[in-house]
């Protein structure tokens, strides 16, 4: 069976955070992102690795779109790709839940078989139940070299993670 450790990105079955810490309110919370940065959360310095890679890419007239990447087990290796649009509002940087049917589903980097992409679906869609089409906004506050990213669904915060902007071309990405 897989151990989804997904959930530690995406599940709001989980308690809410304790205490929230004090957020910041950035004009431009995605100008890394603009400059060719991706967001990886839960980073690992030694080896590169991240739990999850955020991409953000910007159209000309102005809509944003995030890719992610997150890792769902590592044995063996699963994870999920989806794209949803994106809006800053107040610092914060804000996109509907994911939709687990949507999920692309891969095993070693390359698409899963139909069973694997059934089960995946199924765990992450009974994650995402209770949040099923509400909007998750993540805002940011400064720690160490890095910050903490704060998921907050319909007000509530839900999961803080820490984070840092980095270049992929360094071979940051996610990995087992």
């Amino acid at each position: 069976m897989l151990m989804l450790t997904l959930a530690a990105v995406l599940s709001t079955a989980a308690a809410p955070a304790a205490e929230a810490p004090p957020m910041l309110k950035v004009g431009d919370p995605l100008a890394p992102a603009r400059a060719g940065k991706v967001l990886c959360q839960t980073p690992k310095k030694e080896g590169r690795s991240c739990t999850a890679v955020m991409r953000f890419a910007f159209d000309a007239d102005g809509k944003i779109a995030n890719t992610s990447v997150m890792r769902v087990s590592n044995k063996p290796w699963v994870t999920v790709r989806y794209t949803n649009p994106v809006v800053v509002r107040d610092g914060s940087v804000c996109e509907p839940m994911p939709d687990a049917a949507t999920l692309e589903v891969l095993q070693d980097d390359r698409p899963a078989d139909a069973a694997l992409v059934d089960r995946v679906r199924k765990g992450v869609g009974d994650m995402l139940e209770t949040v099923k089409g509400m909007e998750g906004c993540t805002a940011y506050s400064v720690k160490d070299d890095g910050f903490m990213t704060l998921l907050t669904v319909d007000g509530k915060p839900r999961v803080a993670q820490y984070a840092i902007w980095v270049d992929p071309a360094e071979g940051w990405a996610v990995k087992p």
